[in-house]
């Protein structure tokens, strides 16, 4: 889940955020992910409470399934020219493995590297009429919004 948080805390997108913005990431593995906003999450609860017809259901909550290279090159797009740093360099299976060994967080996502998932949002789409933000705009709204709170070193031009 990615999108501007109400304060800061562990979560997996926000320690994946700190990483990057703090370049304590070296390089980028293989991963893909499903993501959604925590804005369209939100909408999706309203909306599934205020429609008729949703009783019972549940709904695949995603607007996409991102490369992290991908959406390392989003996030560099827009803060690099801050003096914010990203990884260039592909890390493969056998050094994550390696890195598992000491780091619980890269142990986590050993299953998934190399894989990439695929996921069907029609029916929150067309049942309950959701319009999902892009990655773009979850990812820099969020790198702002940590960047704000103090989760990260803030590196932006001091405003007049």
């Amino acid at each position: 889940m990615l999108g501007p948080a109400f304060y800061d805390n562990d979560s997996t997108s926000g320690l994946f955020m700190r990483r990057v913005l703090t370049a304590d990431m070296p390089g980028i593995p293989d991963l893909a992910f499903g993501s959604v906003d925590v804005r369209d999450v939100a909408a999706a609860h309203i909306l599934a409470f205020e429609k008729p017809n949703t009783d019972g259901k549940r709904y695949i909550l995603v607007e996409g399934t991102h490369h992290w290279k991908v959406m390392l090159k989003m996030l560099e797009g827009e803060f690099a020219k801050y003096g914010y740093k990203f990884p260039s360099m592909s890390v493969g299976s056998f050094l994550l493995r390696i890195v598992s060994w000491f780091d619980s967080e890269v142990k986590s996502i050993l299953p998934l590297v190399g894989r990439e998932i695929r996921f069907d949002n029609k029916p929150s789409i067309e049942e309950l009429g959701i319009n999902y933000i892009g990655v773009n705009k979850s990812l820099i709204d969020m790198a702002y919004k940590m960047i704000k709170m103090g989760s990260v070193p803030n590196k932006l031009p001091k405003e007049k």
